[in-house]
C-alpha cells in the first residue's frame, strides 16, 4: 500500500514480483477457520484487521516466515516475521 500511497508505481510493481515470483512462496486465500484466527490473532495482539488475516492466513498454511512491511507488528508465536525492506 505504501508505495502506492507515494505514487511509487515502479516500487509497488518490486514488491508484487518479489511476492508472487520467488522460489518458495505462496500466495493462498482465506476461509472461516481463517478470519477466527484473524479475530484471535487481534484479541491477543491488538494488530489491525488486514495484518491479522494475513498472519491467520500464514498460520493456517503453515508458514514458517510472514513477510511484512509493517515495522511494528509484534512478535506473533508460530511464525517467523520478516521485514521486506531487508531483502529488496
Amino acid at each position: 500500500m505504501l508505495p502506492y500511497r507515494l505514487g511509487n508505481v515502479l516500487l509497488a510493481k518490486q514488491y508484487e514480483a518479489f511476492l508472487t515470483r520467488s522460489r518458495g512462496l505462496r500466495l493462498d486465500g482465506m476461509t472461516t477457520d481463517t478470519c477466527r484466527i484473524a479475530a484471535q490473532l487481534r484479541g491477543a495482539y491488538g494488530i489491525k484487521t488486514p495484518d491479522a488475516l494475513q498472519l491467520a492466513t500464514a498460520l493456517m498454511a503453515k508458514c514458517s516466515t510472514f513477510i511484512t512491511n509493517d515495522l511494528a507488528l509484534p512478535p506473533i508465536a508460530g511464525v517467523r516475521i520478516i521485514q521486506v525492506e531487508d531483502y529488496v
